[in-house]
């Protein structure tokens, strides 16, 4: 799937991380000012994606999109989602430890954690629930998850969650294979 050229233009406005299988490079112009931001590709949430996350809070920067692949749980109307709320069931929770006060608060709010932007109206909105990466869900488990959520991935949500304690607005897209 490529990304049509609107898209592209409204989400090279944004910084960019990119845990999908898509193809979507932003404006490759070279700029010194945070205009326009250049794609960064991982294969999984780590360590990198959080030093990447602090050095948009240290910038001032207060939106960031997040791409990743997800297997849908039922049928949906497009192949690109966007993302309105998640559940975390992975296990794993990126924010374990002694907190740093400098980076966000300890307790801090998810309620609106992804933005819904209008140029992104036409794409249809998702649940996306976060498991472990390379688990799968059994069938009594993607009977239960159909409640909730319409899809499941492995990165978004960590992702989001640091975002979020770094007081970082998410605009998350999910890549339905």
């Amino acid at each position: 799937m490529e990304i049509n050229s609107s898209l592209h233009t409204f989400l090279s406005g944004f910084p960019i991380i990119n845990f999908s299988s898509l193809c979507f490079t932003a404006d490759e112009s070279p700029s010194t000012s945070f205009t326009h931001y250049a794609t960064s590709n991982f294969k999984e949430f780590s360590q990198e994606v959080v030093g990447l996350i602090d050095s948009l809070k240290e910038n001032n920067i207060s939106t960031l999109v997040v791409l990743d692949d997800a297997e849908p749980l039922r049928e949906l109307q497009s192949e690109l989602c966007l993302v309105k709320d998640h559940m975390n069931l992975s296990t794993l929770n990126p924010l374990l430890g002694p907190n740093d006060d400098s980076k966000g608060q300890r307790f801090f709010p998810v309620s609106d954690l992804y933005l819904s932007p209008t140029e992104l109206s036409e794409l249809e909105k998702v649940t996306v629930c976060g498991l472990n990466p390379g688990s799968e869900p059994t069938l009594n488990e993607k009977t239960i998850l159909k409640i909730h959520s319409q899809a499941y991935c492995y990165n978004l949500v960590l992702c989001a969650l640091i975002a979020a304690h770094r007081g970082i607005k998410v605009i998350g897209l999910v890549n339905l294979e």
